[in-house]
C-alpha cells in the first residue's frame, strides 16, 4: 500500500519514516499503527474505517533525573517498553527493565510499558521523564 501511495505523491518522500495509522472513531489520538509489510486485508478493516498516511518518526524530548534534556528520534509505533530499551541503548545504560517513563505534567503515574505514547495521549510537545523505578521484581533475570 505504501508503494502505491508513493507513486501518487508528487514530492520525494522517504517511506521508511511513514506508516499507516488506523484512527478510532472517537478520537484522533486513539488508534494503532498498522504493521508494515502486511496486506490491508489482514487488518480486518471495515467499510468507513479511517486509515491515515502519517509520519511515524518524531522527536521525543526526555528529561533525566539530573535535569539534563535530550531529544531522540523515535518510532511512534513502538511501545514504551521498546522506547525505554532504545533510550538505554543510546545513553549506554544497561538494565532497561529498571527504568520507565512518566509524563512531566503527571509525575505520579508511570506510562504503561505495553502501550504506545500515542495511545496514552503523549504528544510531540510533551516532555517525558526517564526515571529509575524503585521496586524490585524477582521474576526478571539477573544479568550481572
Amino acid at each position: 500500500v505504501l508503494i502505491l501511495i508513493q507513486q501518487k505523491i508528487t514530492t520525494n518522500v522517504n517511506l521508511a519514516q511513514y506508516g499507516l495509522y488506523r484512527t478510532e472513531v472517537e478520537s484522533d489520538n486513539q488508534g494503532r499503527w498498522l504493521e508494515k509489510g502486511k496486506p490491508l486485508s489482514s487488518f480486518q478493516l471495515q467499510n468507513g474505517d479511517l486509515v491515515q498516511f502519517r509520519k511515524q518518526q518524531r522527536e521525543l524530548t526526555v528529561r533525566f533525573e539530573d535535569d539534563t534534556i535530550r531529544t531522540f528520534t523515535i518510532d511512534e509505533g513502538k511501545t514504551v517498553e521498546e522506547l525505554v530499551e532504545y533510550i538505554c541503548s543510546q545513553i549506554n545504560c544497561g538494565g532497561s527493565y529498571e527504568f520507565g517513563l512518566k509524563c512531566e505534567g503527571n509525575r505520579s503515574e508511570w506510562l504503561k510499558r505495553k502501550s504506545t505514547l500515542t495511545a496514552q495521549n503523549i504528544n510531540i510537545e510533551d516532555v517525558v521523564l526517564f526515571k529509575q523505578k524503585i521496586y524490585f521484581d524477582d521474576s526478571l533475570p539477573d544479568n550481572d
